[in-house]
């Protein structure tokens, strides 16, 4: 009878051995085929642009952008109910910033998209996201719905990574009250990996910052604050009212993870970036950003 036991407990670890093991190399091989799709893409549609002899950009933090003095945080709301709906956004544990805001001069990337020839490969494409210095460095697509690029790459191949992409519920970034771009939290940082990143304010001095490059225009989205939402919040919404817009900006400077100097109004214009908060259920951490057409 013992021995019969030992011999069941010895095919059940080893199937979770192998269980283990199978999960662990399907994780390796998503990786390893996420990084070559990645340089593949970069090695097709970027292309390196020259500079000038001694044209060298000052270093970001040494002069303010356009020379305006920092702006005052929006007034803290109540309670982070939104003007319209009256909802309560997610109270996930906040890490107060503490920093000081501070100003910079973003740099242009030193690169161009061949969107000619990145939309003949795939139509879907409506931008490319990058943040110095970071993994970002992708394209963006928008789908007919929001579900088949969350594990697709490029080509329409399964693969668990998936590919960045606005909500299908979007219209072009300048036109779209709140640009919402959605992207996994890999563990080896690539897609929104880096964003939980921003928890630290450490990380938001370093990368302030990325470029949403567009056929037709490059947007520089100034970083206004970093937080936790539920999955289900009024944030979720595209056309979001300048009064819903002003509730969620005033709860968000409240409840940043880091402090910025960028100022947001209710009437313009944002890009929401959006990826899970694991370990936290349904909750999502999300970075809002200034749009500003360079």
């Amino acid at each position: 009878m013992k021995k019969t036991a030992r011999i069941v407990l010895c095919c059940l670890f080893a199937a979770l051995f192998l269980f283990s093991a199978f999960q662990l190399f399907k994780a390796l091989n998503n990786y390893r085929r996420e990084e070559q799709n990645s340089k593949d893409l970069q090695d097709r549609f970027l292309v390196t642009l020259s500079h000038a002899e001694g044209d060298t950009a000052a270093p970001e933090t040494l002069a303010p952008r356009g020379g305006e003095a920092p702006a005052a945080p929006p007034e803290t709301a109540e309670s982070g109910e939104t003007a319209e709906t009256g909802e309560t956004a997610a109270s996930a544990p906040q890490t107060p910033a503490q920093d000081t805001p501070f100003s910079y001069t973003p740099q242009d990337p030193d690169f161009a998209v061949n969107f000619e020839a990145l939309r003949r490969h795939n139509p879907d494409v409506v931008g490319w996201l990058y943040c110095a210095g970071t993994q970002i460095n992708y394209p963006v697509v928008k789908g007919r719905d929001n579900d088949y690029y969350l594990h697709r790459d490029l080509e329409g191949n399964d693969l668990y990574s998936g590919t960045l992409f606005a909500d299908c519920r979007c219209s072009e970034i300048g036109a779209c009250r709140n640009y919402l771009i959605y992207g996994h939290n890999m563990q080896n940082y690539s897609m929104f990996g880096t964003l939980l990143l921003y928890k630290d304010p450490g990380y938001y001095r370093l990368h302030p910052y990325l470029w949403f490059i567009t056929p037709d225009a490059r947007y520089c989205l100034d970083l206004y604050a970093g937080f936790y939402v539920d999955e289900s919040a009024g944030l979720y919404d595209p056309q979001l009212s300048s009064a819903s817009l002003s509730s969620w900006l005033a709860y968000a400077a409240e409840h940043s993870t880091f402090r910025s100097a960028v100022g947001i109004g209710g009437d313009e214009n944002i890009v929401t970036l959006s990826t899970c908060a694991y370990g936290t259920g349904s909750q999502r951490y999300v970075v809002i950003a200034k749009i500003t057409k360079e």
